[in-house]
């Protein structure tokens, strides 16, 4: 379970429910994930990934981004997970280095974590595919 801002200050663990990325709204998890203006680029070049590997038959609509909504085949659904996981991960990473750590960061910032970790998981994957055969 990933506790938001809106989770903890039910608890009195932490003062505001604001989002701890832009500091405007309340941080629950749409606003989160999906709504907040700092974590756009990031969900804008995850779009754009998916729309290039369809060949331009993925739609870029926050709709798809928010209930799996894939078409395509089982390829394109497996990266479409792969992109959805390393997503997730790298802005709960940064979200949770802002709230305990105190770090600053850009928004540029996350984009550059996320493809980094994206490279790691496709030559690890190619490793392990060549060892397979």
């Amino acid at each position: 379970m990933l506790y938001t801002n809106v989770f903890l200050k039910n608890f009195k663990i932490v003062k505001s429910e604001k989002c701890t990325f832009c500091n405007s709204d309340c941080e629950h998890l749409p606003h989160l994930f999906l709504e907040c203006c700092f974590v756009s680029t990031l969900r804008k070049t995850v779009l754009h990934i998916l729309h290039l590997l369809s060949n331009g038959n993925f739609k870029l609509s926050q709709k798809s981004f928010q209930f799996l909504d894939v078409n395509g085949n089982c390829y394109v659904k497996y990266v479409y997970l792969v992109l959805l996981s390393e997503y997730i991960n790298t802005v709960w990473y940064f979200r949770n280095e802002i709230k305990v750590n105190k770090r600053n960061f850009i928004p540029t910032d996350l984009v550059h974590r996320f493809l980094t970790k994206i490279k790691c998981r496709i030559v690890l994957d190619f490793n392990r595919l060549d060892s397979v055969r």
